[in-house]
């Protein structure tokens, strides 16, 4: 017999991205938005995401990120040197942020969406975060 711990328990066996509802989420957002994190693959936290509406804006200093969309469709803003670009990711397409790049997601409805993501994760709800103070590291993670 293997000795196996709990949190990687849930990592050998399917999982229904559809049933996610009836599990408790790892965190979520005033009601419209709900995590849940399945593992770490070296500095990425590897996630999925039920979600409605705009996220703040965050940025990863340490790598690129993946979003990957199961269901639904978002776009991606994400702020360039030449101003804002946004990006619609339908549906099973995947879309790649690019390190240190402030961005932000926003769909019109419910959207499930699969991530890498590198961490730390900076968050900044300022108009325009590459000139306001108000950002802060995710205290989760650093």
């Amino acid at each position: 017999m293997t000795d196996v711990p709990g949190e990687v328990t849930r990592l050998m066996e399917a999982i229904d991205v559809q049933g996610l509802p009836d599990w408790p989420a790892d965190w979520s957002v005033d009601d419209q938005a709900f995590f849940w994190q399945f593992a770490t693959e070296g500095p990425n936290n590897l996630w999925v995401g039920r979600y409605a509406g705009t996220s703040p804006w965050e940025r990863h200093r340490t790598g690129d990120e993946l979003l990957y969309t199961v269901e639904g469709s978002i776009g991606v803003t994400v702020l360039t040197t030449d101003g804002a670009l946004t990006t619609s990711v339908p549906q099973e397409s995947i879309f790649v942020v690019p390190t240190g790049m402030w961005h932000r997601v926003a769909s019109d409805g419910w959207t499930v969406q699969l991530g890498a993501t590198p961490e730390p994760t900076d968050h900044s709800q300022a108009a325009d975060p590459r000139e306001g103070p108000d950002t802060t590291a995710d205290p989760a993670t650093g």
